[in-house]
């Protein structure tokens, strides 16, 4: 299964708990993303956005087509796209030693995290 969502670190972030829960579910998931050392941790396989090619199958789970008509936050829609019903905390997990992702934006440097929340869609 490859998943396609949104390309900024947020969306990766989102798409975290996503991935997860498909690999324990035993697919094998490929994620499109500008962020793979996110993923690194559950050992899936990453597509960078600009090698990525669109005619194979994929789930589009790019949440911009919903911000108009959503009665739902943006984790719930990428929970819908993603093809889950239901609920599934939003949770990112990492422990080990510091690290910076490789962007030109300014982002945080990540330390010993988890960062649960709600995410129930209905």
């Amino acid at each position: 299964m490859i998943l396609r969502p949104s390309l900024g670190l947020g969306d990766a972030v989102y798409m975290f708990p996503v991935v997860k829960y498909y690999m324990a579910r035993g697919e094998d998931v490929h994620i499109v993303t500008r962020y793979p050392s996110i993923f690194k941790f559950l050992n899936c396989k990453t597509i960078d956005p600009e090698t990525f090619d669109a005619t194979q199958p994929f789930i589009d789970c790019n949440c911009s087509a919903r911000t108009k008509q959503r009665k739902t936050n943006i984790y719930e829609d990428t929970l819908l796209l993603s093809g889950i019903n239901g609920h599934l905390p939003l949770t990112f997990e990492y422990s080990g030693k510091p690290y910076s992702f490789n962007t030109s934006k300014k982002v945080c440097v990540i330390r010993n995290l988890t960062v649960p929340t709600g995410g129930v869609v209905k």
